[in-house]
Parts: structure tokens; sequence; C-alpha cells
């Protein structure tokens, strides 16, 4: 009996430990998509007309304005939330390395838009048009997507393993209790 009740605590303890680390893994996946989402938020403003307003809206005089100024802290915060979400979930240190890894490339996002926008401090009298922006708004979501694909592949083959890591010990309780049982 009481090698049952030890089993059954183990068997608890391998679903906890299950659930944490799906709980871990959803936040350091909301924290790359943060991260690549983050890229995105400086083009916002590109799809509003350009409209003198007659009341400002929250001291500015248009909403393109407002927006691009938005887009640009909203970039800087979502690119700290989500480090900030992905690297809490480091718990070990080969764990780390991989989203250390994970990290570098959810990076290209908001690189590729800094670049862009910096582009403007350095190259005097640049306007660029609308299908300036559209273009690399595109570059970066299909960047985006394709780096969160490859992340909820890498996911996937987690929760794979750590399924075939609860069976392997369930199996191996199961035959421990039977040996046991014999003797």
């Amino acid at each position: 009996m009481l090698l049952h009740r030890e089993g059954n605590s183990e068997i608890n303890d391998a679903l906890k430990n299950k659930r944490a680390n799906l709980k871990l893994l959803y936040i350091e996946k909301l924290g790359i998509l943060l991260i690549l989402i983050s890229g995105l938020m400086p083009f916002v403003h590109s799809f509003v007309e350009r409209e003198i307003l007659e009341e400002k809206l929250f001291g500015y005089p248009s909403i393109q304005a407002f927006l691009y100024s938005l887009g640009v802290h909203l970039c800087v915060l979502f690119i700290v939330i989500g480090v900030l979400m992905t690297i809490s979930v480091a718990n070990t240190s080969s764990r780390y390395k991989i989203i250390q890894n994970y990290l570098r490339y959810s990076l290209i996002s908001p690189f590729v838009s800094g670049v862009f926008y910096l582009s403007w401090v350095f190259i005097p009298d640049v306007d660029y048009n609308l299908l300036a922006y559209i273009f690399l708004s595109l570059v970066i979501s299909v960047m985006s997507v394709i780096i969160f694909y490859q992340f909820l592949k890498y996911i996937n083959v987690l929760k794979h393993i750590n399924k075939h890591r609860e069976n392997v010990l369930r199996d191996g309780l199961s035959f421990l209790k039977s040996k046991l049982k014999k003797r």
C-alpha cells in the first residue's frame, strides 16, 4: 500500500511539473510574440491618412502623428516585456541557451524596423512613400511569421518529449510495482 501511494505521488508530481512547464512555455511563446510584434509597431501610422484635426488628440495635431509616437513607444515597451517574459522562464543553464538562441532570431524584427527609421537620421531629406512602408511591414511580418512558426515547432517538440518522458516514467513505475508485488 505504501508503494502505491509513493507511485501516485511521483505521478502527481510529474503531472504538476508538466503543467508548470506548459505554463512556462506559454509565457515564453507570448514573450516571443510580443518581441516580433514590436518590430511592426512603428509602421502603424503609415496606414492612416495624414489629416490635421480641429481638436488635438492627446496633444498631437493628427491621428497619424499620434500613432507614430504611440507605435515607437509601444515598440520599446513590447521588446522589454517580451524579453523579460522570455528570460524569466529560463530555469536551467541549458534552457537559457535555447531561449538565448530564439531571442536572437526574434530580435531581427525590431532590428530591421530600427535600421529603417535610423535612415531618417543619417540620410538628409529622405521621405519614404506609402509603398516603402507597406513593403517593409510585409517583410517584417513574413520574417516574424517564419520565426514564430519555427518557435511553435520547437515548443511542440518539447511537449512531445515531456509526454514521452511522462509515459516512460509511468510505465517504469508500473513495472517496478509489478516486480515488487511478486516478491
